[in-house]
């Protein structure tokens, strides 16, 4: 396992145009890859190759206008009460994680989760207010970072943990805006990717969001 470099991670975010987005998300060997552009139904469906397959809860709304420039893939839209998608066992024992995905929105009143790995410990973003918030309980890391995210553009962010040097970074539209050192070593959970929501059905996300995607190794800024 590895870190994503920062030009990796770079790449991602230029490759947003849509014409070559998806092929750079499975050149990076995601663990699950959900690119959420259904019609209709309760089946998010993985792109990784993986089979780690979604469910769509409470009814979120499907088909509306993606992240991607260029691509007529869809993204789903998230009330902020009610919605959320839920991927199970996508992790075991990982040495290194990462996490990231195309979000939008204009809510501030209170904390959201946009993607997380929960069980009774926790790996996620979100936002609070109008900045983002970040956290990694390995690595008692817990709080807000970044610029104002609310303004209702389409924004990319990723959360990276290289547990070899026990370093979580944040980027955001393909800069990296936050480092911070934590604990040496592994989480050791078996855990799910929750979009849209916190574990305990708390926290839901106001806005869309498209392509969420999970990795077992740390991210580069790079990729």
């Amino acid at each position: 396992d590895r870190a994503l470099t920062p030009m990796e991670i770079a790449r991602l975010f230029i490759a947003g145009d849509g014409r070559s987005y998806g092929a750079a998300v499975i050149a990076t060997n995601p663990l699950a890859y959900l690119r959420l552009g259904e019609a209709s139904g309760t089946v998010a469906v993985d792109a990784s190759g993986n089979a780690h397959t979604g469910a769509y809860i409470g009814s979120p709304t499907l088909g509306v206008t993606g992240a991607l420039s260029g691509d007529s893939d869809t993204a789903v839209t998230f009330n902020g009460s009610t919605q959320e998608v839920y991927v199970a066992d996508v992790l075991s024992t990982p040495i290194a994680i990462s996490i990231g995905v195309w979000f939008k929105t204009t809510y501030s009143a209170a904390i959201q989760r946009i993607l997380s790995f929960q069980d009774t410990a926790y790996f996620f973003f979100g936002t609070t207010g109008t900045t983002l918030r970040i956290g990694s309980s390995l690595d008692s890391i817990l709080g807000a970072v970044g610029p104002n995210i609310n303004d209702g553009g389409w924004h990319f962010v990723v959360l990276t943990r290289d547990s070899a040097r026990a370093l979580v970074t944040t980027y955001l539209d393909g800069s990296q805006i936050d480092q911070r050192t934590g604990t040496p070593g592994g989480y050791t959970w078996t855990g799910g990717l929750i979009i849209g929501v916190a574990a305990g059905n708390t926290q839901y996300f106001n806005g869309s969001l498209d392509e969420p995607t999970a990795w077992g190794r740390g991210l580069s800024a790079a990729e």
